[in-house]
């Protein structure tokens, strides 16, 4: 029998039959059942998240997190971003699926969006290698503690952590402004010290590198994130004037006019006379006198 089975996204075949059966064995049969088996496979191994990530070309990854369904303006963004050509996948929070149907998010994006709900940790980290940034619907204050303490025991925390650490974009849709109020209508009977961890940790998770954006400013954070930077340095330098030159009046130029029997030295007016000339000139009784 001929069985295939996969292993962190590569193919396997194994087969397994008795050495006594060999004689008894039609080649052309098993040639076509390998092939079919072969065939099915690749098939499978195919429509798989991590080969579809993989493949992806201009790939992004959606974290969705939280407690509630991403706003309308979300997802207007993740179809802008699909117009200009980039796939996703969809990977889910525990917490999210406990309130959100996966199908209910799926409906709402692209079509051929690849979900990731269930895969493995090595496809996440697979996923993440080959995709090009990760965006974020939210951020909630657990993950913020965990990411600001260096833990990655979740979906969301290995996520976010793998993307930074490639040195990848993530993009959170999560305005701080007003950061401070919002959690104190959460928690309005906390203790100041809390509040203060809480938006500290956010604020910490941001110099780690993510991105806080509004919901409707995701496509331009990623259109930001992926556009080279203008070098001006060419264009200014082509305008720029070149200084000019500075002239010097010294002693020698004063020893040169008393060898001419000339006793007057005319220099440009910027030009810079040196105490030793001025003295010189003085001896000599040459005039040093700017030009017109």
């Amino acid at each position: 029998m001929i069985r295939p089975f996969f292993r962190t996204g590569e193919l396997f075949l194994c087969h397994s039959f008795f050495m006594t059966d060999i004689p008894n064995i039609d080649m052309d049969k098993l040639r076509e059942r390998i092939r079919e088996e072969v065939v099915a496979a690749i098939a499978r191994f195919e429509s798989s998240p991590v080969y579809a990530a993989q493949t992806g070309g201009r790939s992004l990854l959606l974290l969705f997190m939280c407690r509630e369904m991403p706003s309308s303006e979300f997802f207007t963004q993740i179809a802008s971003l699909a117009r200009q050509g980039y796939v996703f996948s969809a990977a889910f929070s525990h917490t999210f699926l406990e309130f959100v149907p996966a199908e209910s998010v799926l409906s709402l994006l692209p079509k051929g969006t690849t979900c990731l709900g269930g895969a493995k940790e090595r496809d996440l980290i697979k996923i993440a290698k080959s995709s090009l940034g990760l965006i974020a619907t939210n951020l909630s204050l657990n993950t913020a503690a965990k990411l600001s303490a260096g833990i990655d025991d979740s979906t969301p925390t290995l996520l976010i952590t793998r993307f930074l650490l490639l040195g990848k974009p993530v993009i959170i849709g999560r305005d701080l402004t007003g950061l401070g109020q919002s959690v104190s209508a959460l928690f309005p009977n906390a203790p100041p010290a809390f509040l203060r961890t809480a938006e500290t940790n956010f604020h910490r998770v941001e110099h780690l590198g993510a991105r806080f954006v509004a919901p409707n400013g995701v496509a331009e954070a990623v259109a930001s994130a992926f556009q080279e930077p203008l070098n001006e340095t060419p264009a200014r330098l082509a305008k720029s004037k070149p200084s000019p030159k500075r002239y010097f009046v010294t002693a020698e130029d004063v020893w040169a006019v008393k060898d001419r029997k000339q006793k007057e030295l005319i220099h440009p007016r910027d030009a810079i006379v040196t105490d030793q000339a001025r003295e010189y000139a003085i001896l000599q009784g040459i005039t040093l006198r700017p030009a017109d």
